[in-house]
């Protein structure tokens, strides 16, 4: 089911606790520690090997998405704090197509977004297969307060296809 059109409670795995339970159901630390448990036995393969690795740095990150050759490619900086340094990693989906950018309305409906917006910070994403293709949808955070979308949750909702996902070496910055 891929999370471009219809409602987000009924299609996702784990983007529905961020949007929804979060206020108003308000699950208790355990269940929510579940359902992410659950969620990440679906994507523990060695394909997201790299990925797991990195994926606690990646929330809250400040990110350029930018396509190159059939790849499109995330770059985010993040602050390692075991390390007390700045770095610099990239996601990269290959052989990718860029689906659509959706924003979530207030009952649960997403919807396209029609309106220009720069992610700057990387939210919550979730991994899953649709007819044997693989997809990735991800929740990113704006700053400017001009880019907020007038209705249901404000922050858009990117959707990639892709054939590969590749995790390329911090770099300190």
């Amino acid at each position: 089911m891929l999370l471009t059109n219809g409602n987000i409670k009924t299609k996702s795995k784990i983007l529905q606790y961020h949007f929804y339970f979060s206020k108003d159901k308000k699950l208790e630390n355990d269940e929510y520690i579940n359902f992410l448990i659950t969620y990440h036995k679906t994507i523990e393969n060695d394909e997201f090997a790299e990925y797991i690795k990195i994926e606690k740095y990646l929330h809250d990150s400040t990110v350029k998405i930018f396509n190159k050759n059939k790849s499109i490619i995330i770059e985010f900086n993040y602050w390692k704090n075991d390390e007390n340094r700045v770095c610099t990693g990239e996601l990269e989906f290959l052989d990718a197509t860029l689906m659509s950018w959706n924003k979530v309305i207030k009952s649960g409906h997403i919807s396209r977004l029609n309106k220009n917006i720069t992610p700057c910070e990387y939210g919550y994403d979730e991994f899953y297969k649709h007819n044997n293709e693989k997809y990735v949808t991800i929740i990113f955070f704006t700053k400017d307060k001009n880019q907020r979308v007038n209705t249901g949750i404000y922050y858009p909702m990117l959707t990639i296809k892709y054939k590969w996902i590749k995790v390329n070496e911090e770099k300190n910055v």
